[in-house]
């Protein structure tokens, strides 16, 4: 049977010491090596199919080598990916496998990722917040075991406002902001809002953009339609009805819709009724999907840093193991992608 490569054996292939493999497929920063060093170490465990043993690493350091991700998200959900992408990118080059955890209680009332750190499956946390905001005193429980139990932690698009916790938030306000300026300076003056019958923290920071914006302008008009569609429609025929007679009324220049995919439902009805876009009427979105392109015709929409966020996290929650005194709250802005809908 052929026997297991090793470090050993890659330091033989490419000529350097055992040392400098670790330091190369470890990522240690702090160790300054030759770029050409590192070509040869890389190429030698390519060529021998050498993956270092994050188990031994493991024991040595005595860490589990794993960072749980917490959400109830589902993982194949549009916003999710880009976030896990951005998470992945960065542990793993830190030697870190990702675990992903529910928040299910067991029947002492602790929730999964807690028994998991206790057991020392994994060493720290990072939670994404889901589309429904959470009861305020259910998230100060879960803040008050992470402190009990000295867990290293990091909040994704929470929005908690606490200078305690390590945190990292898209910045809603400057995103809707940015639209709105981008609207009116097309020279639209009367603009409606679509937005979602909700009292989330992401909607009131975008209402809040807007409403400057609009102020700033010293001539916009803004509608604000929050009755239009709920997180959970239960008659999306009766939603669409609503943003067909917004349309009909004609008594906007421009509609901005919260969501993308009701963006996308104002042009298809828009190009229904035979309006041209962006001539008649101009559409836009305070998020993307990846599908804007595809429309007729394309959706101007604001891009949010998904990604982003899943490597600020990780940064973060690298940087609280090393220093469990570290606590850091960012915000990551929004940037306009022009299609032709404006």
């Amino acid at each position: 049977m052929k026997s297991r490569v090793t470090s050993v054996d890659v330091a033989k292939e490419a000529g350097v010491s055992r040392t400098t493999v670790s330091y190369v497929l470890n990522n240690v920063d702090s160790v300054s090596l030759k770029e050409e060093t590192r070509d040869k170490v890389l190429k030698a465990a390519n060529k021998l199919g050498y993956f270092p043993d994050n188990t031994a690493q493991a024991l040595k350091t005595n860490k589990a080598m794993s960072i749980a991700v917490v959400s109830r998200r589902k993982i194949d959900e549009h916003r999710f990916v880009p976030i896990l992408g951005g998470i992945q990118s960065v542990l793993s080059k830190a030697g870190y496998n990702i675990l992903f955890c529910s928040e299910e209680k067991d029947k002492d009332g602790y929730p999964e990722y807690y028994r998991l750190f206790k057991s020392k499956k994994v060493d720290g946390l990072i939670f994404i917040a889901h589309q429904e905001q959470m009861k305020l005193e259910d998230i100060e429980t879960r803040i008050s075991l992470l402190k009990k139990d000295k867990i290293p932690n990091v909040f994704i698009d929470y929005h908690l406002n606490r200078e305690d916790i390590n945190s990292v938030d898209i910045d809603y306000f400057q995103g809707a902001y940015l639209m709105m300026r981008y609207i009116i300076d097309k020279k639209h003056k009367n603009i409606a809002l679509i937005i979602p019958d909700t009292e989330t923290e992401q909607e009131k920071q975008r209402v809040e953009g807007v409403k400057k914006a609009v102020y700033e302008s010293g001539s916009a008009r803004l509608t604000i339609y929050d009755k239009i569609f709920t997180f959970y429609d239960s008659d999306e025929e009766k939603s669409i009805d609503k943003i067909r007679n917004i349309i009909k009324r004609q008594k906007e220049s421009a509609i901005i819709a919260a969501w993308a995919h009701v963006g996308l439902c104002v042009i298809s009805e828009a190009n229904r009724n035979k309006m041209e876009i962006p001539n008649e009427i101009a559409v836009a979105a305070l998020a993307s999907s990846g599908f804007e392109r595809f429309l007729y015709p394309s959706m101007t929409s604001i891009e949010l840093p998904m990604r982003e966020l899943g490597e600020k996290a990780s940064h973060m929650i690298l940087s609280n193991l090393a220093d469990a005194n570290i606590c850091e709250q960012s915000k990551i802005p929004c940037k306009i992608i022009e299609m032709e809908s404006v």
